[in-house]
This record gives structure tokens, sequence and C-alpha cells, in this order.
């Protein structure tokens, strides 16, 4: 792509070679943006007698809404239906046809002649035309009948007629009868295939009525119908579901399937159950979960000893044997009934009734529901539950119970019952838990408040314990009841380790604090001077480290004599030969980095600075000088000559310092290592970082030829350029020119189409080069565009496109900004014929813009031409949710409504959830007000209800609320969206 885009002249993209189906598919994306423009030829394919002419003017005029309108009206003066060509001999015609009549919203009368006809279609595709016709353009009670005929067959047509048909709610519910009734593998497989179905619209109680009707009192089947009842009265149906009976028959499966030779069909089968059953307990019901709860712990009861003729009779009869039969495993029953009953009930009420179960079961139920707990009041929800982390339960329920309790506490650290709780697992006879509780209690919020506490709780541990429990303190606030404690605990230099010493920084400010660490600062100079081993030296560097970071940089004088001892006391040769770690002068760059941090400190780093220091030691000492401007003039020049010694991370940190500097010295040297070959590209692309004007970017740029740093130059001129500094958009513009001048010639470079292709990039986002580099943006992918479109019908799944078209959309995001982006299509020409996926990247760039919705419209189209086997659908989807929301910006109700159905029936027609749909809308969860088919059906509704509200409709208005409410579910977004509109109604 970049190859076009770079070529040595702004020139138009070379023709495509187009094969006839590509120059179909640039020819259907003509007429379906400007039918009007080609009336003449759309007219005269329509009238043809071949087949193929006619259904390519359907296929166009289908894509779009406006076009297809167009076409209707061309085809039918009177209004009416293309009937000739709705009954033409070739069946992709009168498939094509039905698509055309869906999208104008001109509907068949489902009664009609040639609606039945079309039911008896042979091709599969007609049928599945006239489904989602139906779906578009009847009401349920007009379409059931044809679709219960429809739904008849067994290809994807029938299913997608059955799917329309069981989510066509209460208007619906004498064909849904009929079609489960009349299932040939019997009611219950039919309820189990169709029960999703039913739950996305609202539940019929004359269908509940009909199917209690048609089943037994105990069956799988009975049970099914339970469950359904139980989702339409939660969502406000006039029915009430019987719990008992849904739990009595919790575990009952239905025979297994004849045939089923290797048992993967009754597999099958008995996932699909169990997921029901799991999803009724989400449903959030309380009346369930507590019928729940006490059959779990009946069969809890019976699965952990063997029955008598003596025990009662059990209420569940029939759980033990089938539950074992159910799960495929024994002993899991209880289980499972106790995790449908923990989903089922407030987190509360399951976490008090857990005190019922054996420690194995009740930690498995506060394991499943502690993500839950942030539903919990701090004081009233954990009230009661104090029990769980007493001495005599498990250590296991234990752990996981403290886990639970702290999880949402520790963010807040309130006052309360569960800070009492964590108290009190100070106590606890496990050390690892009291230790892991004294951190929960160190790390919440409020530590000060509790501070006090905590040192008395601290103080009764053993001494061994009391140094783990150190680490848990703060490092940044000073524990005051601790300071005795850890002066006692440094008074011999075998106690002062880097752990303790830490926790006296806060305490730096006190005098007497300040003076006790420069004394022990003192000593540990003394034990470094009288070091006669390795172990010895390190042990001392490592305590003197800790102890100046106690100090602080306050303490100049006794930081800067530290430093001249410390640079006086080398390790002996001897000391770190075999040493498994080498040695690193930790405590002297400490204080060099710490003198660098005050004024005082500073003055007394220069001297430092010179042969006599180590050179780690005067590389940190020039970093600081450097940085704060004092010296910085000398400090740079030690760094100049001890730069080529530095290891790859502290080379860095001297360039970083160099780069703050406005000395030209610096800058020199800051190019010089950028153009140092030798170097490491790690270093000289930092050094170019830092660089701050533009004649030393430009000066890179023209003497390297290393790719990443061109490009790293190309970067940085270009927000410069971007940002309105004169000069750097020519400068970037006659470095491109200079680029494109060796293509083809013995003295092009292999980078040079990377190259190239960022200089233009950076021309096109600063405005240098004009209309004239704009249009190249495109060429590119206006070039390629035929063949990806070939690869995508030989199955191959296109690279993402924030990849493939990155310069494209870099390119397309500057010009939206300065309102030249249609202009920059107009110029390259043909701009339709660009790839769907980038259309409507880029209609999302200018969504608010001119050309927003005509990019939006065009990637509409372009994507139906494409194979349905690819991510067309997805994308479709995108593109609907795009034009919804702008929808709801502009006051636009009507094409609101028309998106939300979009996302609604194709949806349902497919079967299947793009993955957009989920990431917008999510999956039901009522607990959460989470029910994403009630939000597009009540969506719908609204929005046509505030569309007649805008046009001053006030009945209409208020019938379609009354309809949306009753499509409410288990969603809070729809509820709040239906008060606003009842309340704009009322007024």
């Amino acid at each position: 792509m970049l190859v076009a885009a770079t070529g040595a002249s702004a020139m138009a993209p070379a023709t495509v070679q187009a094969s006839d189906g590509l120059a179909n598919e640039w020819r259907a994306r003509r007429w379906a943006l400007t039918p009007e423009v080609h009336r003449v030829a759309i007219t005269e394919a329509l009238g043809s007698k071949d087949w193929s002419a006619v259904y390519g003017a359907l296929d166009a005029l289908a894509r779009d809404e406006r076009s297809a309108r167009w076409g209707l009206a061309l085809l039918s003066d009177g209004g009416g239906l293309p009937s000739n060509l709705l009954s033409h001999p070739h069946p992709n015609v009168r498939a094509r046809a039905l698509d055309l009549c869906t999208l104008a919203r001109r509907g068949l009368d489902p009664e009609s002649p040639l609606a039945r006809a079309l039911a008896e279609d042979t091709l599969e595709r007609v049928r599945h035309a006239l489904v989602r016709h139906l779906a578009w353009t009847a009401q349920p009670e007009e379409r059931s009948d044809l679709l219960l005929q429809l739904a008849q067959e067994s290809d994807e047509a029938a299913q997608a007629a059955q799917r329309l048909l069981y989510s066509s709610g209460p208007a619906a519910w004498p064909q849904q009868l009929k079609g489960l009734a009349d299932e040939s593998e019997g009611l219950e497989v039919a309820l189990l295939k169709h029960l999703e179905e039913l739950q996305r619209a609202p539940v019929s109680v004359d269908l509940i009525r009909g199917l209690r009707a048609l089943v037994r009192e105990e069956s799988a089947a009975g049970v099914l119908v339970e469950g359904l009842a139980l989702h339409g009265e939660l969502d406000g149906a006039a029915v009430r579901a019987d719990r008992e009976r849904m739990v009595r028959g919790w575990f009952l499966l239905s025979p297994d399937p004849k045939g089923d030779l290797d048992g993967s069909l009754g597999l099958e089968r008995r996932r699909q159950t169990h997921a029901l059953r799991t999803g009724w307990a989400r449903e959030g019901d309380v009346g369930l979960g507590r019928i729940l709860f006490r059959a779990g712990v009946e069969l809890a009861q019976r699965e952990s000893r063997p029955g008598s003729a003596d025990d009662p009779a059990p209420e569940f009869t029939g759980h033990l044997r089938g539950a074992e039969e159910f799960l495929g495993a024994s002993g899991q029953g209880a289980s499972f009934l106790l995790e449908c009953a923990g989903e089922s009930l407030p987190v509360g009420e399951v976490l008090r009734s857990s005190a019922l179960l054996t420690d194995e079961l009740a930690e498995e139920v506060w394991s499943q529901v502690g993500a839950r707990t942030d539903t919990m009041d701090e004081d009233s929800d954990w009230e009661g539950l104090q029990w769980v982390l007493a001495p005599a339960r498990s250590r296991s329920l234990r752990w996981t119970a403290a886990a639970v309790i702290a999880e949402t506490w520790v963010d807040q650290g309130l006052a309360g019952v569960v800070e009492e709780m964590l108290f009190g697992l100070l106590e606890d006879p496990d050390r690892d838990l009291r230790r892991r509780s004294f951190r929960w209690l160190c790390d919440a919020p409020g530590f000060a408040r509790r501070v006090e506490r905590l040192h008395g709780c601290w103080r009764r541990f053993v001494a061994e314990e009391r140094l783990l429990h150190l680490r848990s303190l703060p490092r940044k606030q000073a524990a005051g009841p601790f300071l005795p404690d850890l002066l006692e605990l440094c008074a011999m230099p075998s106690g002062r380790t880097p752990p303790v010493l830490e926790l006296l920084g806060p305490f730096r400010e006190r005098e007497e604090v300040r003076a006790t660490l420069e004394s022990w600062h003192e000593e540990a100079l003394v034990e470094l001077e009288q070091a006669d081993s390795g172990p010895s030296y390190r042990a001392a560097q490592w305590r003197g480290k800790a102890i100046a970071l106690a100090l602080g940089s306050r303490s100049a004088g006794n930081l800067k004599e530290g430093l001249v001892r410390v640079i006086a006391s080398p390790p002996g040769p001897d000391f770190f030969v075999e040493a498994t770690l080498p040695y690193d002068p930790e405590w002297s760059k400490t204080l060099a980095g710490l003198l660098a941090k005050s004024a005082e400190g500073r003055r007394d780093l220069l001297r430092f600075l010179g042969p006599a220091t180590p050179r780690r030691v005067r590389v940190e000492a020039g970093i600081g000088l450097v940085a704060h401007g004092e010296g910085a003039r000398i400090a740079e020049g030690v760094l100049f000559k001890d730069y080529p010694g530095c290891d790859v991370d502290l080379g860095m940190r001297v360039l970083e310092a160099l780069g703050a500097s406005d000395s030209n010295d610096a800058r020199s040297f800051l190019v010089d290592v950028v153009l140092d070959a030798d170097d490491a590209m790690e270093r000289r692309l930092a050094a170019q970082d830092a660089l701050a004007r533009t004649e030393d970017l430009q000066e890179i740029l023209l003497r390297t030829q290393q790719p990443e740093l061109i490009l790293n130059a190309v970067s940085a001129l270009g927000a410069r350029a971007e940002a309105g500094e004169s000069g750097v958009g020519e400068l970037l513009f006659i470095a491109l020119a200079r680029v494109e001048s060796r293509v083809g010639s013995d003295r092009e470079r292999a980078s040079d189409g990377q190259v190239a292709g960022e200089l233009l990039l950076a021309c096109i986002r600063s405005g240098a080069g004009g209309s004239a580099l704009e249009r190249r943006a495109f060429a590119g992918a206006l070039e390629a565009s035929g063949a990806d479109l070939k690869e995508r019908f030989r199955g191959l799944r296109p690279a993402a496109t924030e990849f493939r078209f990155r310069l494209e959309l870099t390119a397309a995001e500057a010009l939206a900004k300065r309102g030249r982006l249609g202009g920059a299509l107009t110029d390259a020409g043909d701009w339709e014929r660009l790839d769907g996926r980038l259309l409507f990247e880029l209609a999302q760039l200018d969504a608010r813009g001119e050309w927003g919705s005509a990019l939006l419209r065009a990637a509409r189209v372009a994507l139906q031409g494409e194979p349905v086997g690819t991510d067309t659908v997805g994308l479709l989807d995108r593109v609907v949710w795009l034009g919804y929301r702008l929808g709801v910006e502009r006051g636009d109700w009507a094409g609101v409504g028309e998106s939300v159905s979009w996302l609604l029936l194709e949806t349902l027609l497919r079967g299947s959830r793009s993955q957009g749909f989920g990431e917008r809308l999510g999956r039901f969860d009522r607990r959460s007000g989470v029910d994403p088919f009630a939000d597009l059906g009540a969506a719908a509704l609204q929005a046509r209800g505030w569309e007649a509200l805008a046009q001053g409709d006030r009945s209409r208005a208020r019938a379609l609320a009354a309809q949306a409410q009753v499509w409410l579910g288990g969603s809070d977004k729809a509820r709040a969206g239906q008060a606003e509109l009842m309340e704009a109604v009322a007024r």
C-alpha cells in the first residue's frame, strides 16, 4: 500500500484491472449510493430478460434504505408491490425482491396467495428472505400462522422462522403452543430448544396455562414450564410459578434421545439443563433461593451418611438418586443446590444460613458469593457472621471467609463490624492468618485511627512474629506508637535492618530521631572502615545505605562526610573475588543522590567531580548537578567524559539529564551520540528523544541512514509541524521529495517505503503539500481494494483494520480535524470502492462532521457486498450502533427506532449475538438490572413514542408507552427510559 502512496509524483492511483465480479461490485456500490444518477441504467437492468441483470439492480437497491424506497417507487408508480419480481422465475430474483420490499418497509399481506406461494418456495434462500420480511413488516398476530408453516422444515429458514415465532411475545401464543406441542421429539425437547427465545419477549400467561395443561405433574417438561413462568412472573406477568415443583424436579432429566450411540446427545442435553437451572437461580428470586437452600441442607445430610429406616421421609424425594445421574458424579448434588441458592438469595442471608452446613460446604458457599459482597453494608449485613472466624472452624474456611470479608473493606477501611472481625483474627491460632489480617488493617485507609490499637496487639506477639508484622506497616506514614520499639530494635547494629530503618524515615524531622540516625550512620562508617571481608563490608554498606535513606537530604553535612569516608574506604582487593553478587557502590551512590536534592548538598557535591572520585559516584553526582543547574557546565564536562564507560541504563540517565540542559555543548554531544553507529540503539534513541531543538532533529534527519532514527526524527518533527512551528512542514515536504527521488534508482534503500510513508503522514498532518499530498493518503487503499475483496471471497480473514490501514486512518484523523477529509476523498476519486471496514473507521472519525453520514452509509453498502462468512455481521452491527448513537445525539427518533429494531430483529433471526452486542448490552442478569433484549424491545417502542411526541401526537405516544411497559423485563436501563417517556407524556 505504501508503494502507491509514496510514488515520485502526486498522481492518481493506477487503474485496477477488475474482474467481472469486482466490476459488478463497484457498480452495485455506485447504484446503491446514487441511484438517481444511474436511473436509466437501473431501469434498463430491471426490465432486462437476463435474470442476472435484474438481480444486480435489485442487489444494489436492497443495500440501502433510501435507495430501496427509490427503487420501489420506480418499480410501482401506484405504491404497490413488484409482484412480477416477487413471482419471477428465478429464485434469486424473488429473494432479492423480497429484501428490497423489506428495506423499504413495504409489507406483503401474510394471508395473501403470493405470501403463501413464497412460503412454499423450493429455494431456502427465498423462504429465509420471507421470514426476515415478516419480521420487519408484519405484526406478531398477523405473521404467526405463516411462520408456523415456515417452521416445519429443517433448514436455516425454518430455524429463523422458529426463532422469530417463539420470540414474538403474547400475541403469538396460540401458534407457539401448537408448535411446541407438535414437536416430534416431545415437549421437553421443544422447550429446551426454544425456552431462551420465549424469554426474549414478554411471557404469555395464556401460553403458560396451555403448557401446564400438557405436562404431567412430575416431569422434566413440567419443571421447564415453571421456569418459564418464574421468568414471566419476575418480568411482571400475571402468573405465579410453582417454586416447590421446580425444586422437586431440579434433577429431573428426560429419557436419553433415541439413536444416541455415543451418549453425546444426552451429554449435551444434560449440559443444557444444567445451564437452565443455573440461569433460574441467577434470576435472584428469594423464594426460590430459600427452597433450594432447604433442599441443599437436606441433601447434604443424606449424602454425608447412609440412610436408615428411622430417618424421616425426605421432603425432596428423588434428589439423592437424581443428582448423581444429573451431575454425572456422586456426592455433588448438595453442592449444586447450595450454589444455586447462593445465586438466588441476598449475600448476607446466604452467608448467615451457611452456618447450618459442614465447614466444607460452607467454604464453597463463601467462595461462590465472595464476588457479590460489594452489595453488603459494612455494619448491618456483616453482623452475625462472626461465627465463621471462630477457631473451632476449619483453617481453610477461616482463610476463605477472611479473604471475602476483607476484600471490599480494605478499599475503604471504615470502622465497624468488619474491622472488629479482622482485629479478632489477630488472635487466631494460625500465624499466617494473623499476619495477613495485620496487613489488611495496615493497608486500608484510616491507619492513623487504628495504629494505637494495632501497636497494642503487636506487643502481644512473640519477638519473631513482631519482626514479620513490621513489614506490613506503611512506609510513608509515621507509626507513632511504634517509635520506641523501633529505636529499641535498632539499639544493636544487627537490628538495623532496611525494613526497620525504612519505618524511621517518616520521623526524621524529629531532632532526637535525626541525631540518633546520624550517630548510627557514624557507626556504620566505622564498621565499613574496619571491615576485613566481603560479607562484613557488604553488610556495613547495606546498613549504611538504609540509614542514609532514613536520614534523607536535610543532613547535608553528615552525608558529605559520609561520602568522603566511603570513597576513602574501598573494598579490599580480595573481598569480592569469589562473590556470587558483584560489588556495587550502593552506599556512595545513595549519598551522592541525596546530596543532589538540597542546595547545600549540591554545593558540597561539586568537590566530588574530580578524578579521585570513583567513576560511578562521579556520574551520579554529575547527573544530580546537571539536573538542578548548579555547577552544570562542570558537571556536563564530567558526564561527556564518563559516558563511554557507562552501562546502558546509566548511560540513558546521563542522556536524560543532558537533555534538560540548554547548553550548546550538551546538544552537540547528544547529536553525536545519535549519529554514533557504535553506540547501542536504545541509547541513541534516548539521546534523540532528549533533543529539543528543531535544528538538531533536522541534522539527524539529513545525516543518518538508520531507519529507526529517521522515523523517530520524522515523528518528532511531525509533532512540531502539527503544533504550527514555522518552516517544519516545508522541511518534511522536502525530505519526502528527496526520499521519493531515490525510488527505482541505485540509491534506493530498503527502508525508503516505510520512511516515505511516515513523511507523507507528517506532511498531511501539518498541512504541508496541500491537496496534492492529501489525496495520496487513500491511493494505496484504493489500489488494493479489489485484491482485498477477492481474498475475502476466497474465505481469508482480513487483517485488523487498525494495522492494515494505519497510514490512512492516521491521515484521516488529521484531515477530519482540519475539515479536509471529504475533500481528500473526493480528490482521490471513486472513494466508495474503499474497504467497508476502512469506510466505517473513517465514518467514526468524522461522525459529527459533514461527511460522517455519507461515510457511514457507504460502509453499510460496502459491507453488504461481502461474503457472510467473514466478520461482516459484527461489523454491520457496529455500523448500526454508530447510527443509533448519532440518532440519539441529534434527536432523530425515527433513526433511533430503526437502529434498535435492526439490532433486535437481526439478532433474533440469526440466533447469535455479535461481539459488539455483548460488549454494549451485556448478558442477562436480573440482579444487576441487565436484560439486553428488554433493552432493545422497550427502546424501539420508546423511540417511536418520542417520535410521536415530537409530532405532537400525545395519544399515540401514550399508547406506545403502554406497549413499552410490557417489554421492560429485568432491565434497569429500560425502566429509566420508560420513566423519562412517561414523565414527558404526562406533561
